[in-house]
């Protein structure tokens, strides 16, 4: 009967907030686990009344209430770092570019650079589109190509100094004045992917053939957004149009990504002379941001030699450190397993965006190592060494990175009966 009254209560258009909080004290595991899932998904509007109900709770029902907040947090952070998508609407005949990319911008809240001066003209009919379906019709109807980078971008009438201050600026869109593009491109909610280039190369070298075939394809991602460098757009197969494999990602050994997480070059099996077309590339892509982490910090290290710290399952000792001139060695002894580290082993340049264990300088900077000695990673005990350049004076802490929290958009796509150049 409890189960039906509970029911009846998530059934209503405004469910009595204060009776799905007494029903996270019932006796059934089964209210208390729906009356949970029912505050979850009210999100916001019930949190000050879940906090206040947390203070004087049972002990199983205050640990309900942490989660229910925790979750309601955890959607706010979603929100703000990957916000809805904005739909555009787009009314123009024989308009301005400049007028049609002030409109986009308008609506969409994404960095785009503006021209000063276009001599392009431009009609559209867009009703609640998606931001990149306008982005195509625009680029169409311009006869423009486009793409999202940090370029400044030099006009006629700036002045130098201008632009050499200008140079380091947060990614946008722009548009360049020649032919729109010819590239097959796949519209996913709030992402495109791009065909960028199919290279087929055929050549002799002492009466042997040399044959090489590759492709590459981008993950465009709107300019607001910030995806995590452990995103991915990967390709698993590739055919033509004799229904030969030229490209099976169980088998690969050629897959390479590009300078941009969001790149993916292949090479694939050079096609058959009868085939015109690849008949199917399939591949998927995997987008992640960064809500939060936690941090293990172990503060004026040089002091800090043998001391442990625990977080969950991982337990890290701080085994040596040693200056020598400009050069600083370190080692952390790492137990137990967290992904941060283990799935890491190469520090990358990017600081916190593509290491788990970092230095901070005196200006409160973090530093990755391009430097690495370790693993493989396993249960541990296992030892890092890692080495520092010229910054070994300016170190107060190393700090390392033992969990991240992330929110992930993924996708399939599928390329059809692209011709072969």
């Amino acid at each position: 009967m409890r189960a039906l009254a509970l029911v009846g209560l998530l059934l209503m258009q405004d469910p009595d907030v204060d009776a799905l909080l007494k029903h996270l004290s019932d006796d059934s595991i089964e209210v208390r686990e729906k009356a949970t899932a029912a505050l979850i998904g009210l999100g916001e509007k019930v949190e000050d009344k879940v906090k206040a109900f947390q203070a004087g709770a049972s002990a199983d029902a205050k640990s309900r209430c942490q989660a229910i907040l925790t979750n309601i947090r955890r959607a706010r952070r979603v929100r703000e770092v990957c916000p809805p998508v904005k739909k555009v609407t787009l009314k123009f005949k024989d308009a301005s570019l400049k007028d049609a990319l002030k409109s986009f911008q308008e609506q969409t809240g994404w960095s785009v650079h503006i021209p000063k001066e276009d001599s392009a003209s431009i009609t559209l009919d867009l009703k609640e589109a998606m931001p990149f379906e306008a982005v195509q019709a625009i680029a169409l109807g311009a006869q423009a190509d486009y793409r999202i980078d940090n370029e400044a971008v030099m006009e006629r009438d700036m002045d130098p100094d201008d632009f050499m201050s200008d140079r380091k600026r947060p990614p946008r869109l722009r548009f360049e004045s020649r032919e729109p593009p010819a590239r097959p491109i796949l519209l996913k909610s709030r992402y495109a992917v791009a065909l960028s280039r199919i290279d087929l190369w055929r050549s002799t070298d002492f009466g042997t053939p040399l044959l090489k075939a590759d492709l590459m394809v981008n993950l465009l991602c709107p300019p607001d957004l910030k995806p995590d460098d452990s995103s991915r757009i990967l390709i698993d197969m590739i055919k033509d149009d004799t229904g030969a494999m030229l490209f099976d990602r169980s088998k690969a050994f050629r897959d390479l990504p590009g300078f941009d997480p969001l790149e993916r070059r292949i090479d694939f099996q050079y096609p058959d002379r009868k085939a015109r077309k690849l008949a199917s590339i399939k591949g998927r892509a995997s987008i992640r941001y960064l809500l939060s982490d936690e941090r293990m910090t172990f503060e004026a290290p040089e002091k800090s030699v043998g001391v442990r710290k625990t977080y969950k399952d991982v337990e890290i000792l701080l085994k040596s450190w040693k200056r020598d001139g400009d050069t600083l060695t370190f080692v952390v002894e790492v137990s137990g397993t967290r992904p941060e580290i283990d799935d890491q082993p190469y520090l990358g340049s990017r600081g916190i965006e593509g290491s788990g264990i970092l230095i901070q300088t005196k200006d409160g900077k973090l530093w990755s190592s391009g430097h690495m000695k370790g693993g493989p990673p396993g249960k541990g005990p296992y030892p890092i060494e890692l080495n520092f350049n010229k910054l070994a004076e300016e170190v107060t802490a190393v700090v390392i990175i033992v969990e991240r929290d992330f929110h992930s958009e993924e996708f399939e796509f599928e390329f059809k009966d692209i011709p072969l150049p």
